[in-house]
């Protein structure tokens, strides 16, 4: 026999638990609910998917909560984490134990035992990405220069001129941003769009002109496709005009598969 991967984990809820487990894990965790298949709908329980994950809650009776046996769920910002769930009345328990990467334990509302894991580096946690001579990539939206963006972006990027800086305030927060700095200049900047499970978009990727023919389009693409963010997202797209050959061999980037099935609507 073998084991080629773990497909899906159950843990059991309370009879009349479904609402608060959609509140809890779908609202709270952020994990997307999908359909029972009809055979298992008159069983209860709900299912729920996120980035590799695949959760099962299922109705036990008589039911009595998991008070060692428990999930472990990975999440980059721990500290961010702890403040949510605490924030909305979660009950909290710190681990001290040095065991090589930081965790606590929570509660779902029906008493099962709940891990939550970061084994990132506090830098990159803090937005910090990645270094190189005198440049850092940051993702901190407090270091951006809205100034030079709307410089670089409206003025001098072909694909963006005229763009208001209105409009680039609201590309700016529905969007992961990646900026290039030496020391408190910003000299690069690039956007993700995506829900970090299934899509992404690579867009306003702009060197300031001072700076090119330094490598740095290239890194920070290669920088960008290391995300652990975008780990899991299946489809990650980009249009270019005449970089191409960059995003092949730096981003992993190619032609469009079925661009026959792709279909787009442009305001002019």
């Amino acid at each position: 026999m073998q084991v080629t991967g773990l497909d899906h984990v159950q843990v059991a809820i309370p009879e009349g638990g479904v609402a608060a487990a959609r509140r809890f894990y779908g609202g709270l965790l952020g994990l997307v609910e999908v359909p029972k298949p009809a055979a298992l709908v008159d069983r209860g329980g709900c299912w729920f998917v996120g980035a590799g994950v695949t959760l099962h809650l299922g109705v036990e009776r008589p039911f009595a909560p998991a008070g060692k046996a428990h999930l472990a769920f990975a999440v980059h910002d721990l500290d961010a984490v702890r403040a949510e769930l605490a924030a909305a009345g979660v009950p909290i328990t710190e681990d001290t134990l040095d065991v090589g990467f930081r965790r606590f334990y929570a509660q779902d509302p029906f008493g099962n035992r709940l891990e939550l894991v970061s084994r990132d580096e506090p830098a990159r946690v803090q937005g910090l990405l990645g270094e190189r001579g005198d440049f850092q990539v940051s993702t901190d939206p407090a270091r951006l220069d809205r100034a030079w963006l709307a410089a670089a972006l409206s003025e001098r990027a072909y694909w963006a001129l005229g763009r208001s800086p209105e409009v680039i305030e609201r590309s700016i927060q529905g969007s992961i941003c990646y900026g290039i700095y030496r020391g408190r200049r910003q000299v690069g900047v690039a956007r993700v769009i995506t829900d970090q499970a299934t899509f992404g978009w690579l867009c306003d990727v702009f060197i300031d002109e001072a700076y090119r023919g330094q490598g740095l389009g290239a890194w920070l693409i290669e920088t960008i496709v290391a995300d652990p963010r975008l780990a899991a997202v299946r489809r990650f797209v980009l249009a270019t005009r005449d970089a191409g050959e960059l995003y092949e061999r730096h981003g992993g980037f190619g032609p469009l598969p079925n661009p026959e099935r792709w279909m787009a609507r442009i305001r002019t």
